[in-house]
């Protein structure tokens, strides 16, 4: 916890190499990072989430590039009963054009409202 977040992270960092041709390993990034946080206030619920990846190859021959990227989303929820909640979701805030695969793209800014109903 931190100031009554809830925070997780993670980072990976790695040489995903062809150990014949030493070019990196197809739709491998050699970095990326993930952090999430979130906040409970009575029966509100935020939170965010950044994820940011280095560079990586779409091809064995590493000559189809894939840039990095990064993406913000943000969520809020209300607890209305023990059983009955609603939740928002905005993705990608800043409308960052992205791929995660060669000739690819990512959703651009999107939303998403669940309705949850626990039996």
């Amino acid at each position: 916890m931190v100031l009554e977040w809830s925070v997780t992270a993670g980072i990976n960092v790695m040489q995903a190499e062809d150990e014949a041709t030493d070019n990196q390993l197809v739709n491998r990034p050699e970095k990326s990072l993930s952090i999430d946080a979130d906040r409970t206030f009575e029966r509100w619920q935020v939170g965010f989430t950044l994820r940011a990846t280095d560079h990586r190859y779409g091809d064995e021959y590493n000559t189809e590039r894939v840039p990095g990227y990064g993406v913000v989303d943000v969520r809020a929820g209300y607890q209305f009963t023990e059983r009955l909640e609603a939740q928002l979701k905005l993705n990608n805030i800043f409308d960052n054009e992205y791929s995660t695969r060669y000739n690819y793209n990512a959703d651009g800014f999107n939303t998403f409202m669940t309705l949850t109903y626990t039996l």
